[in-house]
């Protein structure tokens, strides 16, 4: 029915915290490593936590029998793979979510530079950020 639109939701919903950790880390990096070097290791950061919880949310997804839950399913993982085994899959997802924190940040410092620059009048290379 239309609940198996909604599988895998409680599994993402807990990659939120992720997101946060990423958000929270980027500004303390910034000030440390030039932008490229913050965004990766924020966006590391950021994979790492979150990596799990897209092992489940695919784990649940793609469950044939659609009558197991995400408790079930971390279980039999730690059971059958270890701890460890929630993180198949890790090179991959940080293979792919790399490029778009890189592109991301990217465009953030562009975008706040250039509104930046359009409220205080200055040309966007003018300032420092």
């Amino acid at each position: 029915g239309v609940l198996v639109f909604f599988s895998g939701l409680a599994p993402a919903l807990l990659m939120a915290p992720a997101a946060m950790v990423q958000y929270t880390v980027i500004d303390p990096l910034r000030a440390r490593f030039p932008l490229l070097v913050a965004a990766m290791i924020a966006g590391w950061l950021s994979v790492t936590i979150k990596c799990p919880f897209d092992r489940l949310k695919t784990l649940l997804q793609n469950d044939p029998s659609k009558q197991r839950t995400a408790t079930e399913l971390f279980a039999a993982t730690v059971r059958e793979s270890g701890i460890t085994g929630l993180w198949t899959g890790y090179g991959v997802t940080l293979g792919r979510d790399m490029p778009y924190h890189l592109l991301k940040w990217g465009v953030y410092v562009q975008a706040q530079a250039l509104f930046r620059a359009t409220l205080t009048g200055l040309s966007p290379g003018a300032q420092n950020l």
